[in-house]
């Protein structure tokens, strides 16, 4: 998503190191390898002593989420509550 919209933009990112561990991505920040592109909520819990955070906010950038779930089992409840509240709040922000 981050190349083609840098791509839509008439840029290109350059990776130097490319990692599938969050936590493996911020140690290599922390350790000055480079800089990262995360969600906002990714950030709890780092110390935001050594951390400058920037917002990006043109473009926007946003993600399709679902739910995946078995088609002939019922949820249990603490799964149907997580559900519900999913959908409350997904209708808040469409």
């Amino acid at each position: 998503m981050l190349d083609a919209t840098a791509t839509s933009m008439g840029m290109s990112l350059q990776h130097a190191v490319t990692v599938t561990q969050f936590a493996t991505m911020m140690s290599f920040v922390r350790a000055g390898v480079g800089l990262a592109i995360v969600p906002t909520g990714a950030l709890a819990g780092f110390p935001s002593r050594w951390l400058t955070v920037l917002k990006l906010t043109k473009p926007r950038l946003s993600h399709h989420l679902g739910i995946i779930r078995l088609r002939d089992r019922e949820l249990t409840p603490v799964a149907s509550g997580f559900y519900d509240l999913l959908q409350q709040k997904w209708r808040e922000v469409d």
